[in-house]
């Protein structure tokens, strides 16, 4: 796959539902062929671990993320990539990110870095010095599936988390659960009180949607907007989301 560029990198695009403009899009590695296109990519960083070249996908992964986050630049879009475990505890990992980001001039604050809540569980003394490197370089870091582990708080003190985000396991039951409700309200009202953004997952009408926002959640991710695209039809959408039009009447007129 590496060999015959079969790889992708997909966005699934971030919605803010007060500006009505999409904000961010979470970048998501595909496997373009049909025999693997619906395994997970977990499975390709299992794949790569197990066979020595999982340091050929990162770096396809880094670069292709940086391009990214350099085109969507002017239009003042974030974007996200998630690190894997085998990513994150590569020893040249670092260094390769930060010079992914050199060669195409990366606005490094423009660029979040998503780890997963159950990984840190499990390799937290591993994993702190390196994110904070990487904080201190501009990235912005997310707390991905927040809340399906079992030491949340400790990562909110210890690591220099930006921002968190709230798993669709919580946000597919909003509509007729009040445990979820009550879960995603205090999970917002810990975030704003900590001053760190909020992402929401999984977001897939407009009564979920309009729930978030009331509770401080104005970042949406999920099929209500749509779900993750190749990149040139991403643009299409955010041209559809984020055209011209919206900008001159936000800027009043002026072009």
């Amino acid at each position: 796959a590496i060999e015959n560029n079969e790889f992708e990198m997909y966005m699934q695009p971030q919605y803010n539902v007060s500006e009505k403009v999409i904000c961010g899009g979470e970048l998501l590695i595909r496997w373009n062929n049909p025999k693997y296109y619906h395994q997970s990519p977990l499975q390709y960083i299992e794949y790569a671990e197990r066979n020595g070249l999982i340091t050929q996908l990162t770096q396809f992964i880094n670069e292709s993320a940086m391009k990214t986050a350099k085109e969507l630049e002017k239009y003042n879009i974030e974007v996200s990539v998630n690190v894997s475990p085998a990513q994150l505890l590569e020893a040249g990992f670092v260094n390769g990110l930060l010079e992914a980001a050199k060669k195409y001039e990366v606005d490094t604050t423009k660029v979040a870095l998503e780890i997963t809540e159950t990984f840190l569980m499990e390799n937290f003394e591993l994993v702190i010095e390196k994110l904070k490197v990487l904080r201190k370089e501009g990235f912005m870091i997310h707390l991905d599936d927040f809340c399906t582990g079992y030491s949340s708080m400790l990562y909110l003190k210890e690591l220099p988390i930006t921002a968190i985000k709230i798993d669709r396991e919580f946000t597919r039951s909003l509509n007729n659960d009040a445990y979820s409700r009550a879960i995603v309200n205090k999970i917002a009202s810990l975030a704003t009180s900590l001053e760190l953004g909020i992402i929401a997952e999984g977001v897939e009408d407009e009564k979920q949607s309009a729930f978030l926002n009331k509770n401080g959640c104005e970042i949406i991710q999920g099929w209500l907007i749509s779900k993750a695209l190749p990149f040139d039809e991403a643009m299409k959408l955010l041209d559809q989301y984020n055209g011209k039009d919206k900008k001159n009447k936000k800027e009043g007129g002026k072009e």
